[in-house]
């Protein structure tokens, strides 16, 4: 992460060790993450990664997560679109965006181009954001789970703390699309407009 930071690299792939924890790696980063548990490398190609998830948090940075993943989905892919509440209020009111904003944003996600050819469906929980995340790896087999950090990414470092803590989505990858470091540039006002997929 230091020679990454220092090298303005734009993604830092990284495949830590089993019992290594993931929280405070997405703590120390100042880019963009792709965690690996498993080799998803074969013959120096990323093998296809045929089901996905994406948590959308509700912030212009979804549609950047997206973006990023345009080269990696294989064909065909089955992409899933998690909504997730985005306040303690949100959580209390059922899960589908409640008002024209939040419709707006997830039609947005729905339509981006890169989820064309893949097949993508929308799924409905309830509860806490954090919950909704886990309750979903724990009842479904995932290739990749894809989600934005926020400010110093808080909930992202829950997800994955909880996750180990309870050993579900061990052989998934992660991809966080992590704001830059606060000593670079303002992280509570990032809008994922640095992030391409060169």
């Amino acid at each position: 992460l230091a020679i990454a930071r220092k090298g303005r690299y734009s993604l830092a792939v990284l495949s830590p060790a089993r019992d290594q924890p993931w929280a405070p790696l997405l703590e120390r980063a100042s880019l963009p993450l792709f965690l690996l548990r498993r080799n998803l490398l074969l013959r120096g190609n990323l093998l296809p990664l045929r089901h996905v998830l994406v948590a959308l948090r509700g912030y212009a940075s979804d549609r950047y997560v997206l973006q990023w993943l345009a080269p990696v989905l294989g064909r065909p892919t089955m992409v899933t679109l998690l909504p997730l509440p985005q306040s303690r209020v949100e959580e209390a009111l059922p899960s589908l965006p409640h008002n024209n904003a939040g419709k707006s944003h997830l039609d947005r996600c729905l339509r981006h181009p890169v989820l064309e050819p893949a097949r993508s469906f929308i799924r409905v929980r309830q509860g806490p954001a954090l919950q909704q995340v886990v309750d979903e790896l724990q009842q479904e087999q995932y290739d990749l789970v894809a989600i934005t950090a926020e400010g110093y990414g808080h909930f992202v470092s829950d997800v994955l703390t909880t996750m180990e803590q309870r050993g579900i989505g061990n052989e998934c990858a992660f991809f966080i699309l992590k704001p830059p470091a606060p000593e670079k540039s303002n992280a509570g006002n990032y809008d994922g407009g640095n992030c391409d997929t060169r």
